[in-house]
């Protein structure tokens, strides 16, 4: 499995129910609510030219961001070298004298990036704090430099206000490269920091001869935790009346999800108990599978990307295209979420699924092996 790209993994911290992730969306949404407010006074304003402030404006965010991303790039702690690598003993009755292990193969993460930030971070403590005392003058000369530039008259006989068009190019200078800071150093230090860790650390084990990175495995694991402890407590049972009974334990099952990282521990946990899970990401490689080999059940997710767009009810598609083949007598399992389960889950038991489940638990007594 790929490193999760940065959208992937703001998509999770966003939507995390969590202290954490409720303050980040707090956090975001009322710098964003800032930023916009600012923007729109901007637009609106009668005192400078519109167009040349909100490039202004634009220009003094991006700037922010850019401050921000440098503060927030995080320092990357790694040995020069190792010790070198051993001679392997020879054995105790053996007249060979001992073998030099091969040498091992390092590589280091390229810290230039970082080396830029730390040089440019100090710099600009260094030059603020030395020039500290000339800061309100430079800001006022900036502010005024601006201010002749943008200024737009009351009317054809009465002037600019020079004072108040400064005071707008002041604030201009001040509020927006803040509120871009913010944005830069919480984005890089939250988010970008642990897509850069685990891209550099190659944190990466191998399960049912699948690459899988390990803080995915950790959270598959705490979100099954999770779902058997919801449906512990909730006492409802999320499955639906099987449409053909089973039979015996599957000895090989079509396992159809677009993201087979989410479901890394339940297919290894099927495996150990002796079945054969072959795994696909879309209908069309299902159907495919299908017909090459025969199969005793089939479990899909709910929505996954078909085709280049996602489809909210891929599985229950799916479905009917089983039950309407020569496939009608395979048991089918939809293993979706809660939120899945609660949307689409009549409509997949209309459709012809035996089971509709969100539990891991669940899923394991439905297929056979729990």
């Amino acid at each position: 499995m790929n490193a999760p790209t940065l959208l992937q993994t703001l998509n999770e911290q966003l939507q995390a129910d969590t202290p954490v992730g409720r303050f980040i969306r707090a956090m975001l949404w009322t710098i964003l609510t800032l930023i916009v407010l600012g923007l729109v006074v901007v637009a609106f304003q009668p005192i400078a030219s519109r167009v040349t402030s909100f490039l202004l404006s634009l220009a003094c965010l991006l700037l922010g961001i850019f401050t921000g991303f440098l503060f927030g790039i995080p320092r990357v702690l790694q040995a020069d070298g190792g010790p070198a690598t051993p001679p392997a003993p020879a054995p105790a009755n053996s007249s060979k004298p001992a073998q030099l292990a091969p040498p091992e193969y390092r590589q280091q993460v390229n810290t230039n990036l970082e080396q830029i930030s730390d040089w440019l971070t100090k710099i600009i403590v260094g030059l603020g704090l030395v020039n500290l005392y000339k800061i309100p003058d430079l800001l006022r000369d900036t502010s005024t430099l601006i201010a002749a530039g943008i200024a737009l008259p009351v009317d054809e006989k009465t002037p600019a206000n020079p004072e108040m068009v400064t005071i707008f190019a002041n604030a201009l200078i001040l509020y927006f490269p803040i509120l871009g800071f913010l944005v830069g150093y919480l984005i890089t230090r939250i988010f970008l920091s642990g897509v850069f860790r685990q891209a550099d650390t190659g944190e990466l084990m191998t399960i049912g001869g699948q690459q899988v990175a390990l803080a995915d495995v950790v959270k598959n694991l705490v979100s099954v935790a999770s779902a058997n402890l919801t449906a512990e407590e909730s006492g409802t049972l999320e499955t639906t009346a099987s449409v053909r009974p089973k039979t015996s334990v599957p000895t090989r099952i079509l396992w159809v999800d677009d993201t087979p990282g989410n479901n890394v521990v339940e297919r290894e946990t099927l495996t150990n108990t002796g079945v054969d899970v072959v795994s696909v990401e879309s209908t069309a490689d299902a159907l495919s599978q299908l017909a090459k080999r025969e199969f005793d059940l089939v479990i899909t997710d709910m929505g996954r990307t078909e085709n280049g767009s996602f489809n909210a009810t891929a599985g229950v598609d799916l479905i009917k295209q089983v039950n309407a083949g020569h496939f009608a007598a395979l048991r089918t399992i939809v293993y979706t979420s809660k939120k899945g389960f609660d949307q689409y889950g009549e409509l997949a038991r209309q459709a012809g699924a035996d089971d509709i489940v969100y539990s891991p638990r669940i899923l394991m007594k439905s297929i056979g092996v729990a």
